[in-house]
């Protein structure tokens, strides 16, 4: 994503058409996206403002409020002639909340520093980019009718005492308690036979002697037909 920009350095030459009188200039980014910003600086007259040389620096900065220090985002440009590009990246606005803030551009040469586009309006937008990409559920897979248990293990914890209930979001809900054999090595078991054929989300919950209840990630449990013999 590109994005031009026109700076203006006021050397007190009168303005010439098309060049802006005032340089703000609002910014929309989405967040979590990459974006350039190529920043083209000109003289009120429209002559474009070289930016080879030893200590010239084009500076970008990002603030919630004016008089903000440190700003939450600051970028050097990378200068070729006459245009600096800012590259900001996806974790650049990535750890900012949406919402409105300002920016500016700042050009130091000749050892002057001089604000080329004055503080703007930078309104950072909700973006899917910014949302990282979260793994798909694990599938378990239970057969109808089966009523071999299904295994759910705690070892090497003992849990003895524990309660153990898978709930599956089956229409009504449906939550099975698990058995836990005397002696227990960590493992709980639970009766699925009855459950209907479909996917369901899934979750194990579990309660020890504390009392302290937990209930793990969710799953889906895939309920497969059988096949009559």
């Amino acid at each position: 994503m590109k994005v031009a920009l026109t700076g203006v350095l006021d050397d007190g030459t009168p303005f010439a058409p098309g060049v802006p009188t005032n340089p703000r200039a609002n910014l929309n980014v989405p967040r979590g996206v990459d974006l350039d910003l190529e920043i083209r600086v000109v003289t009120p007259s429209g002559a474009s403002v070289s930016l080879v040389g030893a200590g010239v620096e084009l500076l970008f900065t990002v603030k919630k409020r004016p008089e903000e220090y440190p700003p939450r985002i600051i970028k050097t440009a990378t200068l070729a002639g006459t245009t600096g590009t800012v590259r900001l990246e996806p974790g650049d606005t990535r750890r900012l909340q949406p919402g409105l803030f300002g920016y500016d551009v700042w050009l130091t040469k000749d050892g002057r520093r001089n604000p080329v586009i004055p503080l703007s309006p930078f309104q950072l937008q909700a973006s899917a980019a910014a949302v990282p990409a979260q793994p798909p559920p694990p599938v378990v897979q239970v057969t109808e009718g089966d009523t071999d248990p299904f295994v759910i293990t705690f070892a090497p914890t003992d849990i003895t005492g524990w309660l153990v209930e898978l709930q599956v979001a089956t229409d009504p809900a449906t939550i099975l308690v698990a058995s836990i054999p005397v002696g227990t090595d960590g493992l709980a078991y639970v009766n699925t036979s009855g459950l209907p054929v479909g996917r369901w989300g899934a979750s194990v919950r579990r309660t020890n002697l504390v009392p302290n209840t937990k209930t793990t990630e969710t799953f889906i449990l895939e309920v497969l037909a059988s096949i009559a013999p």
